[in-house]
């Protein structure tokens, strides 16, 4: 197993075959917010494609890409080649599907509602990001985001306590303390 090379080619789109076992799938929403992206950014990420003798043109990576790009009438499209056996070439299209991370939920703050809502966070997500469903007066991150000052009128006591306990639900490995100024 080994890469061919690192170098980007631009591939007639017709040539490339996805790969029918490829388990990802794109919702309608993600498709459009994806399209925004080519449109306003272009390919910047190659698709990953087979070499192997076989497997010639099998995508392995960036299905949806394709797809989004095929939809879009564009002709070329950017490709890394590998060269992979069959069982490999599934191997690494899982792991390049699953190895993704997590978010930075905290450092996400730093960025505006906006944005992330233009490039596509649902609401469930932005309620990590900006806990706002109570009209706190405040928010913070602090000490390198790993605690939040939470500023709210007194009678919003009961209902802060509830929305930090949900929080931490959600967000793996935060811990919460309450305790007043």
């Amino acid at each position: 197993m080994g890469v061919i090379g690192m170098d980007v080619k631009y591939v007639d789109i017709e040539k490339l075959r996805p790969n029918r076992l490829n388990p990802r799938r794109i919702t309608a929403r993600q498709q459009k917010n994806l399209r925004k992206s080519i449109e306003k950014f272009g390919l910047v990420d190659p698709l990953i494609v087979n070499s192997h003798p076989g497997r010639e043109n099998v995508i392995v990576g960036g299905h949806q890409r394709y797809e989004v790009a095929h939809k879009m009438g564009i002709k070329k499209v950017p490709v890394v080649y590998v060269d992979l056996t069959e069982d490999q070439e599934r191997e690494l299209n899982l792991r390049l599907n699953k190895n993704q991370g997590d978010w930075d939920w905290p450092l996400l703050a730093e960025f505006t509602k906006e944005l992330l809502q233009d490039v596509g966070f649902e609401e469930a997500e932005l309620e990590k990001v900006f806990p706002s469903s109570l009209e706190l007066e405040d928010v913070k991150w602090v000490e390198d985001r790993k605690k939040m000052t939470i500023t709210y009128p007194e009678t919003k006591h009961d209902e802060v306590l509830e929305m930090v306990k949900d929080m931490t639900k959600k967000i793996e490995g935060v811990h919460y303390h309450i305790g007043r100024v």
